[in-house]
């Protein structure tokens, strides 16, 4: 969480973390919130390999 975090607080407009654990995403939202960015940084509970060919097609940076 903390990297998409700090992607959030540099300026991105749109971060997606990604984390096999739900309880690290549980906690990665929380701390979005904490920090004012909810509308900013989302988190999402899954095989980040098998998200890769997802977000390279929908031509988002990785």
């Amino acid at each position: 969480g903390s990297f998409a975090l700090n992607a959030g607080i540099a300026g991105a407009k749109s971060v997606l973390g990604v984390d096999a654990s739900q309880l690290a995403v549980d906690q990665a939202t929380e701390n979005a919130k904490l920090n004012g960015l909810e509308n900013t940084v989302s988190f999402r509970c899954a095989d980040v390999f098998e998200l890769l060919p997802e977000a390279g097609s929908a031509g988002r940076e990785i």
